[in-house]
């Protein structure tokens, strides 16, 4: 067996339960204010992340030993809110901001090197950007185009990429989008209504979409951040923010009918959150606690919300990533603000206590906080009202495109701006 391999598989093809986890510091000097992390074919962990110091785009690849720390891009200021998956070849995609221009950036790997490419740039536009692969591994990307406060969605074909506006009707607002694609191939968009104070997923693909009502109104606001999955029964697992109630919560279910839950209300927490299925479906979610200044993390076990403490200090979890992989391996990739580190946990909660044991038993019984919340029971989180309810379907501009031809959309985003674009010939190599 080659060093490099056994290395990484004594490493990182642990037993599942670890029951605890270790912590370490990847890169320092200001760094980590977004992240984003996956895993390669080893297992082992990928970052994207900003470098606020120096404005740039990084990525960390654990080398089996190591930390291969990598400026991807470094024209101007870029990098916040990046969105990364790997290929099968392991090599990284990631889209982000450039931070001074408001534009909408991609970059990618191939043979060693790094290409980086201008995806959207009239207007104030790719802000809270999430990309996943679609079963092709070509790139799908969310982005809300801020000037018009739009919902945009952005495809690959083999040569070129085409962009749609998913909802044109309402103010989309929040930090960001989230985007998930099912065994079907349909792609699932998680986004905020700050108009109403809602949260909503859209689903469709290229130029036909309908958006439902998630959670949200009626004097609450939430949505502010949030983290959408799809499992392989094609439910699907949305965490994200209440920010009227400083509490993070969690829906489930198939697209038109998800319950609505409180994952945890202690404390003022979920902003910044995200989450990640494991191979059995079940979610886990890390998130920040702005109150006593931590990173949590919570896994959903026989129907219980199970809470624990992964790190603390000040500002310690002010941006988190989270991925689970095969045997049950929890990788968490997050922010220290107050010393300016990113840093990665890795393991599991097997043998941790649960958060609050110590002093709030209540924690891990079937009190309110980890039951299904009154507001599943709402007419606005049923599916009914969303079938009867027509500002819960896009109107005629989202479903525009009948001729099925994926890659000629009759209205694509933006008239010229947004048409077809090569994004392959368009990119240069950053040399890195």
């Amino acid at each position: 067996m080659p060093l490099i391999v056994f290395l990484i598989a004594m490493i990182f093809a642990v037993p599942a339960a670890w029951a605890d986890f270790s912590i370490e510091v990847v890169d320092g000097g200001g760094v980590g204010a977004s992240t984003d992390v996956a895993l390669n074919t080893m297992d082992a962990p990928v970052v994207c992340y900003y470098d606020e110091t120096q404005g740039n785009l990084k990525v960390a690849e654990f080398n089996g030993g190591d930390w291969n720390l990598i400026t991807v891009d470094s024209a101007g200021d870029v990098g916040l809110d990046c969105s990364l998956y790997l290929d099968p070849g392991d090599d990284p995609h990631v889209a982000y901001m450039d931070n001074t221009n408001w534009d909408l950036k991609y970059a990618y790997r191939d043979g060693g090197n790094w290409y980086t490419s201008i995806l959207e740039e009239y207007g104030a536009t790719g802000v809270g950007p999430s990309m996943k692969p679609g079963p092709n591994n070509l790139p799908r990307i969310s982005f809300i185009y801020s000037s018009d406060e739009d919902l945009v969605y952005l495809w690959f074909t083999n040569t070129d990429y085409f962009e749609y506006t998913v909802d044109a009707e309402r103010k989309v607002g929040g930090q960001t989008t989230s985007l998930a694609v099912g065994g079907t191939g349909l792609t699932y968009i998680g986004y905020n209504d700050d108009g109403a104070k809602t949260v909503r997923v859209a689903r469709g693909n290229q130029s036909s979409w309908a958006t439902v009502l998630v959670d949200g109104g009626n004097g609450e606001e939430v949505g502010w951040d949030l983290s959408l999955a799809v499992d392989a029964d094609e439910n699907l697992h949305l965490g994200y923010y209440d920010f009227t109630n400083g509490r993070l919560k969690y829906a489930f279910g198939p697209f038109g009918s998800m319950n609505v839950e409180v994952v945890d209300n202690d404390g003022w927490c979920g902003l910044p959150m995200d989450l990640a299925l494991d191979q059995d479906g079940r979610p886990h979610l890390c998130y920040y606690d702005d109150g006593v200044q931590m990173v949590r993390y919570a896994v959903k076990v026989n129907g219980d919300w199970r809470r624990y403490l992964i790190d603390e200090g000040s500002h310690v979890g002010e941006d988190c990533s989270i991925v689970v992989d095969e045997s049950g391996v929890v990788t968490i990739a997050y922010h220290d603000g107050d010393a300016g580190t990113l840093k990665v946990a890795r393991g599991d909660a097997s043998g941790m206590q649960q958060y609050g044991d110590d002093d709030t038993a209540d924690d891990d019984t079937a009190d309110d906080d980890t039951q299904t919340d009154d507001d599943a029971a709402d007419d606005d989180t049923t599916a009914d009202d969303d079938a009867a309810d027509d500002d819960d379907v896009v109107d005629d501009d989202t479903t525009g495109d009948d001729d099925g031809d994926d890659t000629t959309p009759d209205d694509d985003f933006g008239g010229d701006a947004g048409g077809p674009t090569d994004v392959y010939d368009k990119g240069s190599s950053c040399g890195c």
